[in-house]
């Protein structure tokens, strides 16, 4: 198979990151109570359980994922529709 000359694809529309910070403090202003931090691809309730996001944890934080498992309630719910998508939900735990 040889290769075909093509226009330039369309750029990719990038949705804006989230602001964790802003996310984490309406966590602790709140606590205990479940909030919907949007739709994702599956692997980003694995990236918040495994200690991969560094605004979930004080700076210097020995152990980060056992921060995370004692001070947060991290829920993946699947989206109907399809694609993959899962709704995160998350509750801080003083």
């Amino acid at each position: 198979m040889g290769i075909v000359k093509q226009q330039p694809p369309e750029p990719k529309q990038y949705i804006k990151g989230i602001d964790w910070e802003a996310v984490i403090a309406q966590l602790h202003k709140d606590p205990f109570e479940f909030y919907l931090i949007g739709e994702f691809s599956p692997g980003m309730t694995a990236y918040l359980r495994t200690a991969k996001n560094k605004a979930l944890f004080p700076a210097g934080e020995k152990d980060p994922m056992g921060y995370i498992k004692r001070h947060y309630e991290i829920t993946a719910r699947s989206v109907v529709t399809g694609g993959g998508r899962v709704k995160i939900f998350m509750k801080y735990l003083p």
